[in-house]
């Protein structure tokens, strides 16, 4: 047997095996109900959470052709072969829209016949993340219910269920839930545009709210107010300035290595062009010295110890030059000990 509680003068509630045993009675023999309330448990015991799966498993979603929505009465039981219904047998008079202590899918399915979200999460889920999921699913439509399930796994211990689908979650992203819910509810046909409330109110804990109006016009509104809402130029027209900036830097950073580039190459190329041409002129010089006293020397026949002088005048002269071009090439070697003291290859 489980607890319920009853509610005082007061308001508030209060748990005892009287009320309860009361309780049970008034519900089994006055509304009929306790056939879809038996051996149900929708608190969590001990109150052990289970902890925050966040991010660790995604979302996943099933939608597959609805069932006939067929109405049985309360003399029948109604089962399930789907971990979590989207359509099917249900009783004939749905809930009143809000958020329940608990509320058994008999009950519910019809509420999505008519167009309604279910939002269903584990009695152990985090209750933080409860809340979020709550508040979230409160601001986009009247028609919805939240009430705990136990049928959810600890790894997806939120769900949601609307007509033909459904999507199990392992934490609350809001974004992602408005988003469902924009594009599952109200998509049951004809039975959609019913805008009464339902006349099911057992263990009702808060009567759901008109979000936009009756008719469900904007499903969500928080979502479409964000999405026509203007933005403004400061953040956006500061970011293209800052690229145009960045890549204005990069041109006149490429732009001056570029130019020192060409300042060094040209400078390491009139370098070698210019010594090249300064040892051109030194040779060229001193072979010019040498030889032109031999052009111009007169002809003239020589006898044997003449043609002997002669020999060694030019062996002479020879020896002269030649330390003449080792002068020179001392002289070259010094000019520019610089140049190849920096790293310049001869």
């Amino acid at each position: 047997m489980f607890s319920s509680p009853t509610v005082t003068a007061s308001g508030r509630s209060k748990h005892n095996e009287n009320s309860t045993l009361w309780h049970w009675l008034y519900i089994k023999f006055k509304t009929g109900i306790v056939v879809d309330l038996q051996d149900i448990k929708f608190e969590c015991e001990d109150e052990k959470y289970y902890p925050v799966y966040d991010e660790m498993s995604p979302s996943r979603s099933n939608c597959s052709r609805p069932k006939e929505p067929l109405h049985k009465c309360m003399r029948d039981t109604i089962t399930y072969t789907q971990r979590i219904p989207h359509s099917g047998m249900h009783r004939p008079k749905w809930a009143r829209y809000g958020t329940y202590r608990y509320l058994p899918p008999q009950r519910w399915l019809h509420n999505i016949e008519h167009g309604a979200v279910v939002a269903l999460y584990d009695p152990c889920a985090p209750r933080v993340q409860v809340d979020v999921l709550k508040q979230t699913v409160r601001s986009c439509l009247r028609k919805h219910i939240i009430t705990p399930y136990t049928q959810l796994t600890h790894t997806y211990p939120f769900a949601l269920s609307a007509w033909g689908c459904t999507m199990e979650m392992a934490h609350i992203n809001v974004t992602e839930v408005q988003g469902w819910i924009v594009e599952h509810a109200l998509q049951s046909g004809e039975e959609s545009t019913e805008t009464r409330d339902g006349q099911y109110s057992h263990w009702l804990l808060q009567a759901a709210d008109i979000v936009s109006d009756e008719q469900e016009s904007v499903i969500c509104p928080d979502v479409e107010a964000t999405s026509t809402t203007p933005v403004t130029n400061t953040t956006h027209t500061e970011v293209p300035d800052m690229a145009v900036q960045v890549h204005d830097q990069a041109y006149w950073a490429l732009g001056s290595l570029v130019f020192l580039l060409g300042l060094l190459s040209g400078a390491v190329y009139h370098t070698k062009l210019w010594r090249k041409k300064m040892q051109g002129e030194m040779f060229k010089q001193v072979e010019t010295v040498n030889y032109k006293d031999w052009e111009q020397a007169p002809k003239e026949k020589l006898s044997i110890p003449g043609l002997i002088r002669k020999k060694f005048d030019l062996l002479r002269q020879k020896t002269t030059r030649y330390h003449l071009l080792n002068q020179q090439e001392v002289l070259y070697n010094a000019m520019f000990s610089d140049v190849d003291s920096d790293g310049d290859s001869k």
